[in-house]
C-alpha cells in the first residue's frame, strides 16, 4: 500500500494560494486609495489658494496705505507752498513800505543773492471777476435784487487752520452789509476757498443787526442759510421778503378803501403813519394779522381774524375757497 500523497508541490496545487485574493477586490481597494490621494491634493490646492488670496489682500492694503500717505503728503506740500507764498508776500510788503519811506532804496535790494525777485506771488490766482469789480457787481445786484442795498464792501485773504486735521487753507473773505431802511440790516461774510481753478463757499456768516417785529422770521432765515451756505438764495429770499411786506401793506390799504366807503376811522391816522414792518392793522372791529412762516426755504403768508370769526372762516374756506371767503367775511364785518 502506497502512502497518501497530498501533492503539495504539484502544478495543480501551486495555484491554491491565488484563490484567496480576488482580482475585483484588489481594484476597489486601489480605487479607494486613489480617491483618497486626490482628495488630499485638492485640500492642499485649496489651502494654497487661501494663502495666495490672503497675500493679495495684504498687498492691496499696503498699496492703499501708500496711496493715502502720498495723497496726504501732497496736500501737506500744497499747504506749505501756500504758506510760503504768504510769507513771501508779507516780506515783500514790508520791503515795499521800507522802500517808500527811504528814497535811497535801490532796485537791487528787491533781488535776492541768486538774482531772483523776492516775490513770486500771483494775486490773480486768488481772485476772479467780477469779485474785484464791485461797481459791476452792484449793478447786477440792483437789477436782480432791486430792494437790496449793498454797502461797506471789503475783501481780504487769511489762512484758516483746522486744529483737528492740522491742515491750513487759504481763505478769501468778502464782507458787506445788506440793508433796507428799518426792515432788515445784515452783516454778511462769504468765506471762499480755491479748488479746481474756481471758488467754493467754505462758510457763510450772517449777523442780523435790525430789531423789529420781523425778528422771528429773520433769525430763521439766518440759521437756515448759514447752514446751507447758499448766498444767492439768501439774497433772493431777503429781496422777496421785502416784496411781501410791500404787497401786504398795499393789500390792507386797498381792503379798507374798498369796504369802508370812504369813512374815516380813528385808527386811520395811525395806519398811515405806521412803518411798513408793523404786522397788525386795525379797522373798526376787524383785525387781520399777517404771519410769515419760513420753513425749508419757503415763505408763505397765513391770515387769521379776531374774535369768533376764526371758526366761521374755516367753514367758509371749505365752501367758497380762500379768496371769496375772505371777501365775504370782510363785507359782513364792515356792515356791522
Amino acid at each position: 500500500m502506497q502512502p497518501a500523497s497530498f501533492n503539495l508541490f504539484s502544478e495543480n496545487n501551486s495555484e491554491a494560494p491565488a484563490q484567496y485574493s480576488s482580482p475585483v477586490q484588489e481594484t476597489e481597494k486601489l480605487k479607494e486609495l486613489r480617491l483618497e490621494r486626490e482628495n488630499k491634493l485638492l485640500l492642499q490646492s485649496r489651502d494654497q489658494l487661501l494663502k495666495e488670496i490672503k497675500e493679495l489682500e495684504r498687498q492691496w492694503n499696503e498699496q492703499q496705505t501708500l496711496a493715502d500717505q502720498e495723497a496726504a503728503e501732497e496736500s501737506d506740500g500744497e499747504d506749505e507752498m501756500i504758506f510760503d507764498l504768504l510769507m513771501k508776500k508779507a516780506k515783500s510788503d514790508a520791503v515795499r513800505k521800507e522802500q517808500e519811506n527811504d528814497d535811497s532804496t535801490t532796485e537791487e535790494e528787491m533781488i535776492d543773492a541768486n538774482g531772483q525777485p523776492l516775490v513770486e506771488f500771483d494775486e490773480e490766482k486768488f481772485s476772479t471777476k467780477p469779485l474785484k469789480d464791485w461797481s459791476l457787481r452792484k449793478e447786477y445786484l440792483k437789477k436782480f435784487y432791486p430792494y437790496l442795498t449793498i454797502t461797506d464792501v471789503t475783501s481780504k485773504l487769511s489762512l484758516e487752520t483746522d486744529a483737528k486735521r492740522k491742515i491750513s487753507t487759504l481763505i478769501k473773505t468778502i464782507s458787506f452789509e445788506i440793508n433796507h431802511g428799518d426792515v432788515f440790516i445784515f452783516d454778511v461774510g462769504v468765506k471762499l476757498y480755491s479748488k479746481n481753478n474756481g471758488y467754493h463757499i467754505w462758510r457763510l456768516d450772517i449777523v442780523k443787526k435790525s430789531n423789529n417785529r420781523f425778528n422771528t422770521i429773520l433769525l430763521s432765515m439766518v440759521e437756515y442759510f448759514k447752514e446751507s451756505k447758499n448766498i444767492n438764495e439768501f439774497l433772493f429770499s431777503v429781496n422777496s421778503l421785502y416784496e411781501l411786506v410791500i404787497e401786504r401793506q398795499k393789500t390792507i390799504t386797498e381792503l379798507n378803501e374798498d369796504y369802508n366807503n370812504g369813512k374815516e376811522d380813528e385808527s386811520d391816522d395811525k395806519v398811515k403813519a405806521a412803518s411798513i414792518f408793523n404786522n397788525e392793522f386795525r379797522y373798526r372791529n376787524l383785525v387781520v394779522r399777517w404771519d410769515l412762516s419760513f420753513e425749508k426755504g419757503e415763505v408763505y403768508p397765513l391770515v387769521s381774524v379776531n374774535g369768533g370769526y376764526n371758526a366761521v372762516m374755516v367753514d367758509m374756506v371749505d365752501l367758497y375757497g380762500v379768496q371769496r371767503a375772505i371777501e365775504m367775511l370782510i363785507e359782513e364785518i364792515y356792515r356791522e
